[in-house]
């Protein structure tokens, strides 16, 4: 007697539309989850350029290079000058640098506003506010 051993092609195909089904559903999911990664990443790169632009202006003013003026400052292509007008300053800053035309505002060696890109990371920009806080800016 002779066995058939294997599959019947409509086994095959309720296999393959279980699959698809599953992959419909949990794409979505994965996609949210990546996303979700990606703006907390953005976050804390933007704190912490924001913390080593605080501890370059100290640093400077304790090598005494002196103050950095209060102003709207501009990063630059490297991602590490800040220019405003005359004045820049290189920062220290270890880790994701900012994209060009991210803007640092500055009063009284303290950042105030920072509205920084990292477009190696997330493309929408991330503003921190005076007291560290930073949101995704949905806008852009």
């Amino acid at each position: 007697m002779k066995s058939n051993k294997g599959f019947t092609l409509i086994e095959l195909l309720a296999v393959i539309v279980i699959l698809a089904i599953i992959a419909l559903i949990a794409t979505p999911m994965i996609l949210g989850v990546i996303d979700t990664a990606k703006q907390g990443s953005a976050k804390s790169s933007a704190q912490y350029y924001v913390e080593a632009v605080e501890k370059t202006i100290m640093t400077n003013q304790l090598d005494g290079k002196g103050s950095v003026a209060d102003g709207k400052y501009t990063v630059g292509e490297d991602g590490v000058t800040l220019t405003s007008g005359a004045n820049s300053f290189k920062v220290n800053v270890k880790g994701d640098k900012a994209s060009q035309a991210s803007t640092v505002e500055i009063k009284d060696g303290q950042v105030t506003t920072a509205t920084l890109t990292f477009t190696n990371i997330y493309a929408k920009s991330v503003t921190v506010d005076a007291n560290g806080n930073a949101t995704i800016n949905n806008g852009q």
